[in-house]
């Protein structure tokens, strides 16, 4: 009897501390999540405010009216197709990094994972991209909860796949800055030749892929075709600013412009979304003019910054031509992917009630 009273307040003692010390976490856990939708908030307002200044450097003065205004007025239709069929491609090329990244080693990780489609996640992806222009970036969170509960794939290996991308797409990002540098310092040869080892590379990681099959294959052979995509990418962005610039009236070199692309993907891997980028074209943009002047000392040259911002904003609207429909129709497909699994969930919990009785 002793013993048995003596288990029930052991017993009620460990309920007490357990109570204690989830109330004493609860406003911890709370106060972190308080910070963090500030600190997304505070993001949010900064890059609108680079992005106001943006415009107002570029357009704000007469003089940067007349430019706007004769930069769209030397729009033609290929020009426009190029600006909008960029950012089309970019959704298939990241989907497609997200993708081999996933499921490699995924039956290994989470055999009970079904897995995900490239279709599937390049609707996610386009989703995302959408939803990630509001602050506190909740594509990413709706990317990880959909992976969650509807594919089954572990919010840890979710995370990690994000790190592995961001990690390996600044790599290749890295390699299109060095591979446009060298072109512009060494001449045309310098960047074939650095073009054509990541193309050989990639072509390396692609049979080692294919051979042991893509749940078994190592990161090493899917990290360089991830790499190798994200070159594609780049070079893809290079050809949108060598065109938009010499509408903005800045003509540059396809080293230069490969430059300047490079600088704007690594702007895309931070934070913030609006703004970074258009100053990063800008004043990369207004730094190549100065390096290519007599002049010495001083910083960017100021109407080629000017120049520079023009051209992203006009890359900017057409990213919006293209984002806002497709990352409509791609939330449209991911909610009839989530009502289908919810269900199926409903007539596979229904089945194993009737079983039971």
């Amino acid at each position: 009897m002793d013993s048995h009273e003596t288990n029930q307040r052991e017993s009620k003692g460990t309920e007490v501390r357990c109570t204690d010390s989830v109330n004493t976490a609860a406003p911890e856990v709370a106060k972190v999540s308080a910070a963090k939708k500030w600190i997304g908030l505070g993001l949010s307002a900064l890059g609108v405010a680079l992005l106001a200044l943006a415009a107002f450097t570029a357009v704000g003065s007469a003089q940067g009216l007349t430019v706007a205004a004769e930069a769209i007025g030397k729009l033609r239709w290929w020009h426009i197709a190029i600006a909008c069929g960029v950012p089309a491609c970019n959704f298939f090329l990241t989907s497609l990094i997200f993708w081999l990244l996933t499921m490699r080693g995924l039956p290994m990780i989470a055999p009970n994972a079904r897995g995900i489609s490239y279709r599937e996640m390049l609707a996610l992806i386009t989703s995302g991209t959408l939803l990630n222009q509001l602050p506190g970036k909740p594509g990413i969170v709706g990317r990880t909860l959909y992976h969650k509960f509807v594919t089954g794939i572990p919010i840890r290996f979710t995370l990690l796949v994000m790190l592995q991308a961001v990690m390996l797409g600044g790599a290749g990002v890295m390699l299109c800055m060095g591979f446009g540098i060298a072109w512009a310092g060494l001449g045309w040869a310098a960047g074939v030749v650095g073009l054509a080892a990541i193309s050989l590379a990639t072509a390396w990681g692609c049979r080692g892929m294919l051979r042991s099959g893509l749940a078994h294959a190592s990161l090493l052979h899917v990290g360089l075709v991830v790499m190798g995509v994200r070159v594609c990418e780049t070079a893809l962005w290079s050809l949108r600013y060598w065109v938009m610039l010499d509408v903005a009236g800045r003509p540059v070199s396809a080293a230069e412009a490969g430059i300047i692309a490079a600088a704007s993907q690594l702007a895309i891997l931070l934070p913030i979304q609006l703004g970074l980028r258009e100053w990063t074209v800008g004043i990369m943009a207004g730094l190549l003019a100065h390096a290519g002047s007599n002049d010495v000392g001083g910083g960017p040259s100021e109407t080629a910054t000017q120049q520079g911002l023009l051209a992203d904003l006009l890359c900017r609207g057409a990213d919006l031509m293209v984002m806002v429909p497709a990352g409509l129709v791609a939330s449209w497909m991911v909610y009839r992917s989530i009502a289908g699994a919810r269900a199926e969930a409903t007539k596979v919990t229904g089945a194993a009630v009737a079983g039971t009785t």
